[in-house]
Order: C-alpha cells, then sequence, then structure tokens
C-alpha cells in the first residue's frame, strides 16, 4: 500500500505524552489562528476594533448585576476605561464585566472606552451606553 502526504510536508513533534501532526506553522492573531507569512508577504489585516454591546439590561437596587461588555477586532489583550457608572458598579478589565449593586434608583450615561494592543500605536473605540437602575419592587400590606 502506499503512503500519501495530505498536507505537504509535516513537521512531527513528539513529547513524553503527545505526538502532534502540524502540516504549517500557525501564529495566533487576535481573532484566529492563520498560517505563518512567508518573506515579502503583507500582514492579515486587522479588523477595525468595536463595541458590540449596544444596550445594557436594567439592574435593580439591591440586587447583583453582571453584564459582558463585548468587542471585536484590534489586537488582543483589550484595556478597558468606564466613566460614569452609578454608585455601587465597577468594571473588571480581566473579565469584561460591568458588575454590582446598584444604590441609587436612575438613569445614568457610561462611556466604555477600549484600547487593543496594536504597536506603536494602540487602536481605540469607545461607546456611551444607558444604564437604568430600577427600584426594587415592595410588597404590598396585607389589609
Amino acid at each position: 500500500m502506499k503512503r500519501r502526504n495530505l498536507c505537504g510536508p509535516a513537521i512531527l513533534a513528539i513529547s513524553a505524552a503527545v505526538a502532534m501532526l502540524m502540516c504549517a506553522p500557525v501564529r495566533l492573531t487576535s481573532a484566529a489562528l492563520t498560517p505563518s507569512q512567508g518573506e515579502g508577504e503583507s500582514p492579515t489585516p486587522q479588523k477595525p476594533l468595536r463595541i458590540l454591546t449596544k444596550t445594557l439590561p436594567s439592574p435593580v437596587v439591591g440586587y447583583w448585576y453582571s453584564e459582558i461588555i463585548s468587542v471585536e477586532g484590534g489586537k488582543l489583550p483589550y484595556e478597558f476605561s468606564v466613566t460614569g457608572a452609578p454608585d455601587g458598579f465597577m468594571f473588571r478589565n480581566f473579565t469584561d464585566r460591568l458588575s454590582g449593586q446598584g444604590v441609587t434608583p436612575g438613569e445614568y450615561s457610561i462611556t466604555i472606552m477600549v484600547a487593543d494592543s496594536t504597536e506603536p500605536k494602540p487602536l481605540t473605540t469607545s461607546s456611551t451606553l444607558k444604564l437604568k437602575v430600577v427600584a426594587a419592587p415592595t410588597e404590598n400590606p396585607k389589609k
């Protein structure tokens, strides 16, 4: 029986517990794995950096709230900064989440700014989202 090589020259890497067959070297980009570039090839263009989250659900005063802010494009990792978050809320870069417990009902404008890791000058974008913190429901006393 004749053997056929279906992926061209392959590199067989063997470690103590794992054997891997790789058809082509790869490099990690912000969005996906792409084949390595040869000499003289231009880099894969990056998608523009943009914030995908357009609306935020309304948190209730006194109840825990957590919402992911979705971003695409640019080069990972992203660095976030948030202004205008009401008392009781914070944004954590390592989880990409706005979270906390509302203290005061009201409508707030939260500005989210994102920078990627493109060098020498990071790509940046921002978006202003409305967050309406609502009062907790009250129980009606029985008459």
